[in-house]
């Protein structure tokens, strides 16, 4: 299950305007890689705010999954 959701969270970041031919140009001038973690890089200048607690909730959720499975 887990699986699934690096896959969403994939797809997600694939959406953004940070993985595109502009952005792999820039980043071969720059002597860096356009990857996943360019673009979260990227979206944590732009958004810090938003992105800070998209990642709190998250982790909050799969912690607390965790916790969940421990008991029992």
């Amino acid at each position: 299950m887990l699986c699934r959701t690096f896959i969403i969270v994939r797809v997600l970041l694939k959406r953004t305007s940070f993985i595109n031919p502009r952005a792999d140009r820039l980043c071969r001038m720059y002597g860096c890689e356009a990857n996943y973690n360019y673009v979260v890089k990227c979206l944590f200048v732009d958004y810090p705010m938003t992105l800070i607690t998209v990642v709190f909730f998250v982790s909050l959720a799969f912690f607390a999954y965790g916790l969940m499975i421990l008991e029992s």
